[in-house]
């Protein structure tokens, strides 16, 4: 069995959804990830409410933000 973090750290530039506590959803490619699941995506997509929006550049990801993590099928 993988852990966690062992599977974000194997699944850099590798799509990952991932839902935050507050409900808002965000898509994109890992680019870095830290010791504390602070995830970095490149390309990001983030929902909230209904609303998409495409972000320009990189998007942060607190790792205490996060209640869901879904990597893309068949990269653990």
């Amino acid at each position: 069995m993988m852990k966690p973090l062992s599977a974000l750290y194997n699944s850099i530039n590798k799509q990952v959804y991932i839902i935050c506590k507050d409900g808002t959803e965000c898509r994109g490619k890992i680019v870095e990830v830290d010791e504390f699941m602070n995830i970095v995506l490149r390309d990001p997509q983030e929902s909230k409410n209904g609303k998409s929006e495409k972000i320009e550049g990189m998007l942060l990801v607190r790792g205490t933000d996060m209640s869901i993590i879904r990597l893309e099928e068949n990269q653990i």
